[in-house]
């Protein structure tokens, strides 16, 4: 049996960015639940895990510097390029998308970054490195999805090395569909608490 070893690791969360912002926000009982600011809603704002760390001015959407950040932290540890990516997400450019269909912008140039699919190939881009890169759309599941599909790559000897993870962010499409499901909590998920009515959503890479 091939042993799969994890070699570094790159989080960015509402929590903070990297492990030791993430390890003492846990311990220090410190919740990344705020209200909503990176867009006006048409109500009262409903309370989200909204990144806060700085993220590159690159021009892409926020998913993709999400898992751009991440990727970056998990690379600094590899003794070598990646031979393939796998990343899974959800909304990939949708935040992008919603601004530009709100301002009437009808550049087709201008939503070349709007799929799932185009999150991993700007990771690529970024890493100089020509690989497989796959993508794993599958709702709340996807990260996992991503690992898992990067374990079996390297148990079966397709690859050596993976880079693995997801990323999604923030956008009306996540906020304004699992409101209408009803499914927040107007004062910030509390999944061990017996009163809870709900969950947040959130962004994170």
């Amino acid at each position: 049996m091939t042993r799969v070893f994890i070699t570094g690791a790159g989080i960015i969360t509402p929590l903070g960015r990297g492990a030791a912002e993430t390890l003492a926000a846990i311990l220090g009982n410190r919740s990344g639940i705020s209200p909503l600011s990176l867009f006006n809603p048409s109500s009262e704002p409903l309370p989200v895990g909204q990144v806060t760390a700085p993220l590159s001015d690159t021009g892409l959407p926020r998913t993709h510097l999400l898992a751009l950040a991440a990727a970056a932290d998990a690379m600094k540890e590899a003794a070598a390029p990646p031979d393939a990516i796998v990343i899974g997400t959800t909304t990939g450019g949708m935040a992008l998308t919603e601004a530009l269909l709100r301002s009437g912008d009808s550049d087709p140039m201008k939503y070349l970054h709007h799929s799932t699919g185009s999150v991993g190939e700007a990771i690529a881009r970024e890493l100089h490195v020509s690989c497989p890169v796959i993508t794993v759309s599958t709702a709340c599941s996807s990260s996992a999805a991503a690992v898992a599909i990067a374990a079996a790559m390297i148990e079966s000897g397709r690859a050596e090395r993976v880079l693995a993870g997801g990323a999604d962010s923030l956008c009306r499409l996540t906020y304004y569909g699992f409101n209408s499901l009803q499914l927040i909590d107007p004062e910030g998920s509390r999944p061990l608490d017996v009163s809870r009515r709900g969950m947040s959503v959130a962004e994170a890479g």
